[in-house]
């Protein structure tokens, strides 16, 4: 728009020269053309602001990062008799992880007395929760020398989930501290605990006789057997480690950050899509810096995976690893099976901590950062083997055919957990 002035200016001033030197008819009929043109061109310009209005949707609130974007969807109305030629609106947005807006700009036109629709899809490079704002909409004359605002007033958020797939498991590694005599059973999964009925269903061949429901048999007139249910004393907790990627005092830059996020919560979606997947109720944990609370969120099937990882995405970072025990000392009374604690940074005083206060548990800790240093992941693997841990570091992208790097230690690297190759 300014270069726009300028060139329209140095023409005035170059017919005006014009003028002087061969101060003819058609010279000051140039001269005059030009000078009142954009005054005519502002004129016309109020009245399209006059007649135009415009409204915003998000089409889907909740997304796949593989999808095209965030569809933005833009519905123009143009009252007026006038064509409007170039019109703009202005976009900030930005993700729960970020401090200042990104704006964008998506270019708009209609012809006279019509209302067009157009969509915009904004790319984020970031899965999380992205709050837009529609910072107003600008319209131009056909010399694109004058613009007028429309002030518009359309805030929204909307939440980019990670990648998910589901991971190699073995599930004798969740499996070992559930069957102890218990209250609670499984919502999804019938097991031979006769005490409990899980449901109940035709009978099948090879079905025991002690399962047939004869009163229930009798009254149908066919063969009814009972599911027993499956105890289960403690489940599986995934505690996610919302701080800010750091190793000492060095930050790294936007994108790394950005990347080791996006590798983070990839990772804690789809090992949490995992549990489900394999009938594994479990808990998703973290810590929530606008409440100054620890969180959890209890996932019952694989519907529950998406409700839970948008709750995580809608937290902030921290500065500082929080730690696992702080989510403990607030839900002291419960107890889990298995403590998968994922960060992007573990120290060896952490690392010590969670050794010794988890000794009754199996904790397997995941550090989903693929700019570590080897030295520093040596370490880690070292003390991790002298308490009984598991250790797995995820130091490459976390893409369909890479290889989740961990701690190998011969036939025993089985039972961890593995992105397929």
């Amino acid at each position: 728009m300014h270069r726009n002035k300028i060139v329209y200016i140095i023409t005035l001033i170059s017919v005006f020269g014009v003028m002087v030197m061969y101060p003819d008819y058609y010279t000051v009929l140039t001269f005059k053309v030009i000078l009142i043109v954009p005054v005519v061109t502002r004129f016309i310009l109020y009245l399209i602001s006059k007649g135009v209005s415009a409204q915003f949707n998000i089409k889907k609130q909740i997304l796949q990062t593989n999808e095209e974007g965030i569809p933005i969807k833009i519905t123009l109305a143009n009252k007026s008799w006038f064509p409007l030629s170039a019109a703009e609106a202005v976009i900030e947005y930005k993700s729960v992880y970020q401090q200042g807006y990104t704006r964008e700009k998506t270019a708009v036109s209609t012809v006279g007395r019509e209302s067009v629709t157009t969509t915009y899809y904004l790319n984020t490079p970031i899965a999380g929760v992205v709050y837009i704002h529609i910072k107003g909409l600008y319209l131009y004359d056909y010399l694109k020398i004058w613009k007028s605002k429309i002030n518009t007033d359309f805030s929204i958020k909307s939440v980019v989930m990670p990648k998910m797939q589901e991971l190699m498991l073995n599930p004798n590694y969740i499996n070992d501290n559930f069957e102890i005599e218990t209250d609670n059973y499984s919502k999804n999964k019938p097991g031979n605990d006769s005490s409990s009925v899980f449901g109940i269903r035709d009978y099948m061949p090879g079905d025991q006789v002690r399962s047939i429901h004869w009163k229930l048999s009798s009254k149908k007139d066919e063969m009814i057997v009972k599911e027993f249910s499956l105890p289960i004393t403690k489940q599986p907790l995934i505690y996610a480690e919302l701080c800010k990627p750091v190793i000492g005092k060095e930050n790294y830059s936007i994108s790394k950050q950005f990347q080791i996020i996006n590798d983070f919560m990839s990772l804690t979606a789809s090992l949490s899509l995992t549990l489900a997947q394999n009938d594994f109720d479990h808990y998703l944990g973290w810590y929530d810096q606008e409440y100054n609370d620890v969180l959890r969120y209890e996932v019952s099937g694989v519907n529950d995976v998406d409700l839970g990882v948008a709750d995580i995405l809608h937290a902030r970072l921290y500065d500082e690893p929080m730690g696992i025990e702080v989510f403990k000392s607030k839900y002291q009374k419960d107890s889990f099976s298995h403590l998968f604690y994922i960060c992007n940074q573990c120290s060896l005083e952490m690392l010590e901590e969670i050794a010794f206060n988890n000794e009754r548990i199996k904790v397997t800790i995941i550090i989903v950062n693929r700019y570590l240093d080897k030295e520093y992941t040596k370490s880690l693997h070292i003390n991790c083997e002298k308490n009984g841990i598991v250790l797995i570091v995820v130091d490459k992208a976390l893409e369909y055919n890479c290889k989740l790097a961990c701690d190998m230690r011969g036939s025993k690297s089985e039972k961890y957990i593995f992105y397929s190759p």
